[in-house]
């Protein structure tokens, strides 16, 4: 029998009697006796749907109660502050080399570590977290991307037993830090501030108190030779990793190499994408039996080709996948050499940064215990001949520490039996300088120590030995240290398994017991990237993980058979994701990822009710079999208010029957039928039993709107509404409109069927009644349905919502009418488009390609004030690339952000050597180029011919040595293996035509899309020193971008390349140099003269004249016209065309302090000692004082043995001097006279007077006359200025010279002159002398 009434939570329907509205829109209450009020004016509300949506920081603030999986804001406990960190730019004003003023930026970036409580705990997991509205870590589903880079947090359930956080316990002091218990927490930090406006953002997160396990992992999805593939199979025992640019690579090994080949595979996607054969990737034997594949820090694979003890090593250009680099070969040798290291196993890099970049080394270690280092570029022997680990076996092989100067590697050597003491732990140091030394032989700039040396007992008391090999060496760079794995011996057998760390000062940092030890090894397992605290090793179907700063075990579960491990394996703690070779193929397993489930309905409830004092003895929720995705009550109140929201959602009242409070759903089965016969007479006066109130229709909704979190859009607020129809024929003519708003993470779906549920109830609960039963129907409750029957056969199915007990134990009743299907709905809801599901950003690793360039546009030009410099960037492959920020720095630790890039370039590789056109002036229509494209591929296509000679497809092919080639393109082919073909090619564009020969594979192609190519202007003071750049991408941190050193020569400044150059001869015999010049702006052919403007400051050449193609330079020759004359007198000297025989002249440099041994017949020749200084000796000859003209010689008498030749024409006498003057005024020349036996004048060669201002060397050659027996060597002084013949001579000789005939070509190179940077783009030319 009900003696109290309780009715709790009706959402619609007149509960307490005064109509639908008050029922519906406040919620009726669930009776005093359960939740009394107290006070006289007491106001309490229940959850609402703000409550949580924003941080605050409010001490007494109330703490969350939570159910299910929901978003929650969270509450500021503690902080350490905001944290400044100073960063200051330095810069120097002036030219080249310094000297100017220095200009310090500071700029500033903030840091904040804090906590935030997020309710009552133990919640079970922290899912999602976003910042400002931006999601910043994300664990649920499949992704790789779990968190924004560098965020660190650590969170804490609000169990009982939790210990304070190490970090704020550093701050308030140890033993002073609570520990928070039962209260669930999350502890940022150092959270970067830049994004949120310099300011701790508004932190919401993601909380399930039902945790979902999930293991989702991603199989490989291969390319089949049905598809096209080259391969059917791989070796299970080979990966290679490429984490900064997505990209995983394995082999398949064959003796025939058209069946061997490199296969390559998207990390983000796990499709495999490309397939190379050895014979595609080199052609260089032997390229068969592929294996040890490692992928270096550099993008490069490197691996092991051929079969023999000693086999080569190569390295490949991973976006071609072209071979670029080898070293060794196959022998039988077993030990290594500097020329071939034996049985390459183990692949690591070292690198080091030195004066021009990032330099890497190739460390390596072989199938037994030799060691050996490469420089990886030039794939050159640096060291490693005769070198070993004094173990049996070489077990891992690493790079470290990459430091400024020098880089660090580490490898471990152990024993191989099953009880053996052998465990040795090495560190290789090297210098970015390191090389050999084939002189001395000796390795220079590195080395390498044993730094520990493991006995059994120092890793387990008691132990006397090691069980097989160890293996698993990693490298973790938070802390410099390294982590591997050592199985002890229980005299022989396999005994316990530690994973251990150990670092140089510290010795073993910890050791951890495993179940697990790795088996398969190889390279692959040390490019496991160790962030985040996380180190992971699979063994089966087991996964071990542990925390490296502590040791740990953090998780330690069986995951499906289909990935049973069965092969390689590595680890990524960046996306916290392991990568395996399973017996279902290769596979990524997302580890530690979770999702959230809703919380029983009538859980929810009970424990509410137990809040109130109610144990489960004392209610009844069995009625209750709904789950809730997500509840919170965010505030102060009674519960009575916090299950109303409930009772208001899932359509349930309470009332109290036979001392139990029990919850009942809506849309009940009747439990009785009652006939008129037995009401009782409500007004004896009329006789009247059964009354209905109707509410009338304008105070009845018209439509419903449902508030609701939308669990499915990130729990964003949503709504969803549900209205009748009034059109085309009006229904009803009510046009008011109610909102309900509920604490509750629902979906669209549940929010519209809410709202249609609440709009019908509302109309059909319209009516309400009263009526009088006799004590026959005390059995009856509130919340109970029946049907009362009328003889006319009306029959009213009534809930009841009120019955009061009279004196005589008659009974009261208050109902509304309701049908059983207006709680039944099945309408679906559109959960719109407009809002975009949001993903941890990916990290966006950037290319940056900065090349040195020509002046690409005219407008380009910075009129002299600066050099314009060209940058791309590009992302690896992976789709949504954010963009970058540029950074530059002159000395590689202040750095400033110079430019950005909003466009992805396209670029990739070439799969071919361009070959060297006929003319790079015309269209190259027999050369073609193939390239793999790495981004943007689907913007290569076609043009027109026309197309193409207005500017379309551009593109630069940038050779390894940085020489540009930049070209355009016409015609586009699309090969089946992705590649694309390009013909009908423009070669050596922007005056790159000096640089169409010497292409190889493996070359960077880049197009030169003007939305891509961004620009600065560096000062011109900058040029040819060395700077550091950086590319980062937007979201990445600036520590995670990598450094590339560039010295900028301001090609952008330099002068074109002249054409057309030629050769002649002129009257006297000289050779004349001529050619064309261009320009660098303004070069459009349009007036149809062929003259172009200057584009320099002023005209001025050099010209090189060559011992031979590509030689070496033999004379200078300079010009400020498009020609220059070469005297025939040089060319012979430069070439030495036939022998020289000298003569035995007398006092040639004034030694003896006069002219003793001259004829002297005009003016005063005479010697000096001083002003100048003699070129060579103490004197030399002067024209004298107060001579306006002075001459003096010496006869030189023909050798016998010559007198043949000279009559015949072949010989000639040459003088060779050093002369000077005062002033730069006075000149001076040497003339030869030729006489007969007789002494008559045959013939004169005089020499050209010049009067240099410092000592220069001068020569003049003249062809002796036939009939010669004495020539007169005469020295000549004319003074143009002053009252002194200042007309210096020094060290003078004289040779008889066989012959006149001058060599058959000339080569040289000729250089149109900058005023800015010098010489521009030189021409080399090798042409014919004409006869």
């Amino acid at each position: 029998m009900a003696i109290l009434v309780a009715v709790g939570g009706a959402a619609l329907g007149s509960a307490i009697g005064v109509g639908w509205q008050a029922g519906w829109l406040v919620g009726a209450v669930v009776g005093n006796l359960l939740f009394p009020r107290k006070g006289p004016d007491i106001r309490t509300e229940g959850p609402r749907l703000g409550d949580l949506t924003v941080t605050s920081s409010a001490y007494g603030a109330s703490i969350a109660i939570g159910y299910g999986t929901l978003r929650m804001a969270g509450n500021m406990i503690w902080s350490s502050g905001i944290r400044e960190q100073q960063n200051a730019t330095r810069t120097r004003a002036g030219g080249k080399g310094g000297g100017g003023a220095t200009q310090t930026s500071v700029s500033y970036a903030y840091f904040a570590s804090f906590a935030l409580s997020f309710g009552e705990g133990p919640a079970e997991d922290v899912l999602r977290i976003w910042a400002d509205g931006k999601l910043i870590y994300d664990k649920t589903g499949a992704s790789p991307d779990v968190a924004k880079p560098n965020l660190r947090f650590r969170f804490y359930p609000g169990s009982e037993t939790q210990l304070p956080d190490p970090l704020i316990e550093a701050h308030v002091g140890q033993g002073r830090a609570p520990a928070h218990r039962g209260l669930c927490v999350i502890v940022f930090e150092d959270l970067a501030l830049a994004d949120y406006g310099n300011r701790i953002p508004n932190i919401t997160a993601e909380i399930t108190f039902r945790r979902a396990a999930q293991q989702p992992y991603q199989l490989l999805d291969f390319i089949t030779t049905g598809e096209g593939g080259y391969f059917g199979s791989y070796q299970i025992s080979d990966l290679a990793i490429d984490w900064r640019r997505g990209y995983g690579y394995f082999v398949n090994s064959d003796v025939n190499a058209a069946a061997a080949g490199i296969r390559r595979f998207s990390l983000r996607t796990m499709k495999e994408d490309r397939q190379a054969r050895m014979t595609d990737v080199t052609s260089v034997t032997p390229n068969n039996f592929p294996a040890t594949l490692f992928c270096g820090e550099d993008g490069h694979l490197y691996m092991t080709t051929g079969s023999g003890n000693s086999r080569p090593i190569i390295r490949v250009e991973p976006n071609a996948l072209k071979e670029v680099g080898r070293f060794g070969f196959t022998s039988t040798g077993l030990t290594n050499t500097t020329t071939r290291f034996v049985a390459t196993s183990w692949l690591g890099m070292v690198s080091a940064y030195g004066p021009s970049g990032r330099v890497d080394f190739l460390l390596t270690g072989s199938l037994f215990d030799d060691i050996g280092l490469l420089r990886a570029d030039t794939m050159g022997y640096v060291w490693g001949a005769g070198q070993s680990v004094t173990e049996a076996r070489v077990r891992g092989v690493i790079g470290g520490m990459v430091g400024e100067g020098f880089g660090e590697g580490w490898l471990l050597g152990s024993g191989t039996s099953t009880n053996h003491t052998s465990l040795g732990l090495y560190r290789i140091r090297v210098s970015a300088l390191a090389q050999y030394d084939a002189l001395t032989g000796q390795s220079l700039g590195l080395t390498f120590e044993k730094v520990a040396s493991l006995t059994p007992a120092e890793i387990e008391a008691g132990a006397t030995g090691f069980y097989g090999t160890v293996g698993g060496l990693t490298y973790d760079a938070t802390d410099d240290s390294v982590i591997f794995q050592v199985r002890m011996s229980n005299g022989g057998s396999a005994g316990t398994i530690y994973t251990l760390k150990w670092r140089a000062d510290a010795g073993i940092v910890w050791k951890t017991t495993v179940p697990s030890q790795i088996n398969y090894e190889g390279p692959f397992f040390g490019q496991s990237r160790l962030k985040g605290q996380r180190w992971t090793v699979m063994r089966g179907t087991r996964v071990v993980q542990l925390d490296t700063a502590t040791g740990a075990i953090v998780l330690n579960e069986i995951w499906p058979g289909a990935v049973d491990k069965w092969g390689a394996q590595v680890y990524d703690a960046v996306t916290d994701t392991h990568l395996v070779r399973s017996t279902s193929g290769w596979a990524r397993l997302f580890l530690n990822r979770g999702g959230g489930e809703g919380e029983a309905l009538s859980a929810i409830v009970a424990d509410l009710c137990g809040r109130a004092g109610l144990g489960l003895a004392d209610i009844d929720v069995t009625d209750l079999q709904e789950t809730v995705p997500g509840y919170v009550i965010g505030r102060q109140t009674i519960v009575r208010s916090a299950i109303e929201p409930l009772a208001q959602a899932y359509f349930f009242d309470a009332a109290e029957s036979d001392d139990t409070l029990r919850f009942r759903t809506r849309g009940r089965a009747p439990v009785a039928t009652i006939g008129a016969d037995l009401l009782l007479p409500l007004d004896e006066r009329t006789g009247e039993s059964w009354r209905e109130r109707r509410t009338q229709e304008v105070e009845l909704p018209e439509r419903v709107a449902v508030v609701y979190m939308d669990r499915d859009a990130d729990y964003q607020q949503g709504t969803q509404s549900e209205k009748r129809a009034s059109l085309p024929l009006a229904t009803m003519h009510s046009r008011n409109q109610a909102s309900l708003e509920l604490a509750l993470a629902i979906d669209a779906t549940t929010a519209k069927r809410i709202a249609a549920k609440t709009l019908y109830s509302a109309w059909i609960e319209r009516s309400q009644y009263e009526g009088a039963l006799p004590p026959d129907w005390l059995r009856l409750d509130p919340t109970d349905v029946v049907d009362v029957v009328f003889p006319s056969g009306s029959a009213f199915r009534t809930r009841i919502t009120r019955l009061d007990v009279g004196a005589d134990f008659s009974l009261a009743l208050k109902g509304v009418s309701e049908t059983a299907a207006t709680y039944v709905s099945t309408v679906a809801a559109d959960g719109g488009s407009g809002r975009p599901a949001q993903a941890v950003g990916a990290e966006a690793a950037t290319r940056l390609i900065l090349p040195d360039l020509p002046l690409l546009r005219d407008v380009d030009d910075a009129g002299g004030a600066g050099s314009r410099l060209y940058y791309l960037m590009a992302g690896f492959g992976s789709p949504g690339w954010p963009g970058a920020a540029l950074y530059r720095s002159p000395d590689g630790s202040a750095w400033a952000q110079v430019g950005r890039a909003l466009s992805e370039a396209a670029w990739g590789a070439t799969a071919n050597a361009l070959g060297s056109p006929r003319s790079p002036f015309s269209t190259d229509e027999e050369n073609s180029l193939t390239v793999f494209m790495t981004t943007g591929g689907d913007r290569v296509e076609s043009v027109t011919q026309e197309a193409l000679v207005n500017g379309a497809n551009a593109a630069l092919v940038l050779k390894a040595s940085g020489e540009p080639e930049i070209i355009q393109f016409r015609e586009v082919t699309l090969n089946p293996d992705g590649s694309y073909t390009l013909r009908g090619l423009l070669r050596g564009r922007r005056g790159t035509d000096v640089f169409v020969d010497g292409h190889a594979a493996g070359e960077l192609f880049v197009l030169l899309d003007p939305d891509d190519v961004e620009t600065l202007v560096v000062s011109l003071g900058d040029l040819d020193l060395p700077r550091s750049w950086r590319a980062v991408g937007f979201g990445t941190l600036f520590e995670d971008a990598e450094t590339l050193v560039r010295c900028h020569t301001g090609r952008d400044l330099a002068p074109y390349a002249p054409v057309h150059p030629s050769l002649s001869v002129n009257g006297q015999g000289d050779l004349v140099l001529a050619w064309v010049r261009r320009t660098r702006i303004g070069g459009d052919w349009r007036d149809g003269t062929g003259v172009v403007p200057l584009g320099e400051a002023s005209e001025a050449y050099k010209v090189e004249i060559l011992d031979g193609p590509g030689g070496n330079v033999v004379r200078l020759l300079t010009s400020a016209t498009p020609s220059v004359v070469y005297p025939r007198a040089d060319v012979q000297s430069d070439f030495d065309p036939i022998a020289f025989t000298p003569f035995d002249l007398v006092n040639p440099g004034a030694e003896t302090g006069d002219v003793s041994g001259w004829t002297v017949t005009d003016g005063a020749f005479t010697v000096r000692s001083a002003s100048p200084a003699p070129f060579a000796g103490g004197y030399y000859f002067y024209g004298g004082p107060s001579n306006a003209f002075a001459q003096m010689h010496q006869d030189l008498a023909i050798p016998a043995a010559f007198l043949a030749k000279v009559d015949g024409g072949a010989v000639s006498v040459e003088a060779r001097w050093w002369q000077t003057s005062y002033s730069g005024d006075d000149k001076g020349s040497v003339d030869f006279l030729f006489h007969d036996a007789g002494l008559a004048l045959l013939g004169t060669a005089l020499g050209s007077p010049l009067a240099p201002t410092a000592w220069t060397a001068r020569t003049h050659r003249a062809v002796i006359p036939a009939g010669t027996r004495t020539i007169r060597l005469r020295l000549r002084a004319e003074r143009a200025a002053g009252s002194n013949n200042d007309a210096y001579f020094d060290a003078i000789e004289a040779f008889l010279v066989e012959g006149t005939d001058l060599p058959p070509q000339l080569t040289f190179r000729v250089y149109q002159m900058s005023a800015l940077v010098g010489r521009g783009f030189g021409r080399e030319a090798t042409l014919e002398i004409p006869a």
